[in-house]
């Protein structure tokens, strides 16, 4: 990351998780939320962004991982099943929970993998970007913020590769923009538009 200024006072702790990894970063920032009240809790979801939340996929994934025997005791989800937990609305749940975490995602908007998976469930290949878009919206609309960097193409993750360095989008930088997403204000969404 670039170089700033020290963030006085300020215990930043960033929840990041890349592919299936990046699922449940809402959730564990929500959780490290409550057990680290002074720190600033900051996730980045490296390209989980384009699956939808589908009571079959939903009960096929939290079934396979054991999501129900791992959810929280938390009013906001007392009366959910498996089937409720969409990979989408773990924002809504954390974000009810924990509403002072910061959170960021980043997806591909043909990401390859996504495409891939969320096809399973009959979503087709050219709807990916429409519905990182859609998502987003939706958790936005339930006063969860949510600041995203969309890329062009059909890689999948950024962590872990040259791109996180290099990819630029409309004059920005994704490191740059990464930067600001944890140690200043939430940065502006980077969308790459038409040309996706």
């Amino acid at each position: 990351l670039t170089a700033k200024p020290p963030v006085a006072a300020v215990n930043i702790s960033p929840v990041i998780g890349a592919s299936a990894g990046s699922i449940p970063t809402p959730l564990y920032a929500a959780l490290a939320s409550e057990r680290l009240p002074d720190a600033r809790i900051v996730t980045l979801a490296d390209s989980s962004g384009a699956y939808p939340s589908d009571p079959v996929l939903n009960g096929l994934i939290g079934s396979l991982w054991g999501t129900m025997d791992a959810a929280p005791e938390w009013p906001v989800i007392d009366d959910l099943t498996v089937r409720d937990w969409g990979i989408p609305d773990l924002y809504l749940y954390a974000g009810a929970q924990a509403p002072r975490v910061v959170f960021g995602k980043f997806d591909h908007a043909y990401d390859e993998v996504q495409v891939f998976y969320a096809g399973l469930v009959g979503v087709p290949a050219d709807a990916r970007v429409t519905l990182i878009d859609g998502n987003e919206a939706g958790i936005e609309a339930a006063d969860v913020e949510v600041a995203s960097f969309v890329a062009p193409g059909t890689d999948h993750t950024i962590v872990g590769s040259d791109a996180l360095y290099t990819l630029e989008v409309d004059g920005v930088r994704f490191v740059d923009w990464l930067d600001g997403l944890f140690v200043g204000d939430p940065p502006a969404d980077v969308h790459c538009g038409d040309r996706c």
